[in-house]
């Protein structure tokens, strides 16, 4: 394979891979933070749900998971960041401890007028580590409603997986070396 066909094809890959990036961005994103990301038994962990990239957000909703063979669930308290747009209703969601979830937690504007928009935290959980390990969450049950009522698709990720990237790089090193040993 000639090299000038090699670079097209790499070009064209990075392209596409960029322009991906790009529209996993565009969608509002909404993320589980851990401090400290790994679970130590006998310790707490504190977890932010934040939002980012929102316009005119009214009302939430979401299941959290996690292993609960690191972490119970203890507590849950509303964020600052609906509330920037007026009086809310919030609701930490439904604890099972057995299977991992905090159900359905909401949050609600009352009234008329706009919803908050940019990016902040939408609620902090905190749980007792029981395991030791590093700590994950997923999202389920999402919903985001603009003040008209409407359905705001949201994102759990807008970051490539690092391991995607890692090939890449690792593909386009390959062809390098090649290329270098073709030309000794």
């Amino acid at each position: 394979m000639k090299w000038n066909t090699i670079k097209h094809i790499l070009g064209t890959a990075l392209l596409a891979s960029a322009m991906s990036m790009q529209a996993a961005t565009a969608a509002p994103v909404i993320s589980a933070v851990a401090t400290p990301a790994g679970a130590v038994a006998g310790h707490a962990v504190g977890v932010d749900i934040n939002i980012a990239g929102i316009t005119d957000l009214a009302a939430w909703q979401f299941t959290l998971n996690f292993d609960p063979s690191l972490l119970q669930v203890v507590s849950g308290i509303e964020g600052g960041f609906l509330d920037q747009a007026g009086t809310t209703f919030f609701d930490a969601g439904t604890f099972d401890n057995a299977a991992g979830t905090i159900s359905f937690a909401f949050d609600s504007l009352f009234g008329p007028g706009p919803g908050a928009s940019g990016s902040g935290l939408l609620a902090h959980y905190d749980f007792n580590a029981v395991g030791n390990g590093p700590v994950s969450f997923s999202f389920s049950d999402l919903l985001f409603l603009d003040s008209a009522s409407n359905e705001i698709l949201v994102s759990t990720s807008a970051v490539p997986e690092p391991a995607t990237v890692l090939l890449l790089l690792l593909a386009m090193g390959g062809v390098m070396a090649v290329r270098r040993r073709g030309s000794m």
